[in-house]
């Protein structure tokens, strides 16, 4: 059994408009009604925030066949990493200096995760928006380069994009599916692997 970190790619706010917006267990349920059916078999088994951050198990350890199960749900794009690898980048953060403190900007530390398995990634060259190297083939290391305005808050007159905005020009750079998301999202995912495979053996016992 392997534990995976999915992400929809440019997913963002589940549900986000007039109409009510449906619980997070309940797209949980959804979703794995569209996986129910498929080989290998893959549950989503826990998420983190209102977006397109999940966790899922399968019996499969071939990544090839685990991103399949995706491939389209929800009309998007997905990537998926194996939760070992997502837990080592975290490791890696943790030594990674800040970058040297500028008058209204606020640094953002984060990750980017590419959609497919044994790839060769070349190197990477920092952006206006972002501080960038590798950390993995698969991964990549992410200072991003917010603009404040008065107050110390984001100025989003000046805003030169978000998470979406550096994994494009991650994929500008490199090709392929890439997927930005910041370190408190990525390690509020890994935090929920207990608490959802808790869960997920007691239901099926």
């Amino acid at each position: 059994m392997a534990i995976y970190a999915v992400f929809g790619v440019g997913v963002g706010n589940l549900g986000r408009g007039r109409a009510p917006r449906r619980r997070m267990p309940e797209w949980v349920e959804m979703l794995n009604r569209h996986l129910a059916d498929g080989t290998p078999s893959v549950k989503i088994i826990g998420f983190f925030g209102h977006t397109g951050n999940f966790l899922a198990d399968s019996p499969t350890i071939d990544l090839k066949d685990a991103t399949s199960r995706f491939d389209r749900l929800l009309e998007t794009d997905w990537v998926v990493r194996p939760m070992d690898e997502v837990r080592a980048a975290l490791i890696a953060l943790a030594d990674t200096p800040k970058p040297e403190a500028q008058d209204g900007i606020r640094w953002s530390l984060g990750l980017a995760f590419h959609g497919r398995a044994g790839i060769e990634c070349g190197s990477i060259l920092t952006t206006p928006r972002a501080i960038l190297w590798k950390i993995s083939p698969c991964t990549i290391g992410v200072w991003k380069r917010d603009n404040l305005g008065e107050g110390k808050t984001l100025d989003r007159d000046r805003r030169e994009g978000g998470w979406g905005k550096i994994s494009d020009d991650i994929e500008s750079q490199l090709g392929g599916r890439w997927t930005a998301r910041s370190r408190r999202t990525v390690d509020g995912l890994v935090r929920k692997t207990v608490t959802a495979k808790w869960h997920s053996a007691n239901k099926s016992v």
